[in-house]
């Protein structure tokens, strides 16, 4: 789709509205991956939470989560009773 504008402040406008959209996008984006643990260095099988992925072998009090949602295949072996829930309060 073109768009003809007649006078240049218009055209101004036009162009500097899609960078700043998409600066927003951006920083929208980045900040709900980290909100929602789903960065580079964090193992899918928990994903409400940011557990880097193995190896090293992690157990619950070398992290600082409880009751957190985990997902197989549990490398680290957080959720020991089959549940799909990672380090329960009572087990530490």
């Amino acid at each position: 789709m073109v768009v003809d504008y007649k006078d240049s402040k218009n055209k101004m406008k036009v162009k500097l509205i899609f960078p700043i959209l998409m600066f927003c996008v951006t920083v929208f984006y980045l900040h709900a991956t980290q909100i929602h643990g789903q960065s580079n260095n964090c193992d899918s099988s928990y994903p409400n939470v940011c557990i880097s992925p193995a190896p090293p072998d992690l157990n619950c009090p070398d992290v600082p989560y409880n009751d957190f949602k985990v997902l197989p295949p549990d490398p680290h072996g957080f959720d020991l009773e089959g549940d799909g829930i990672g380090c329960e309060s009572e087990s530490r």
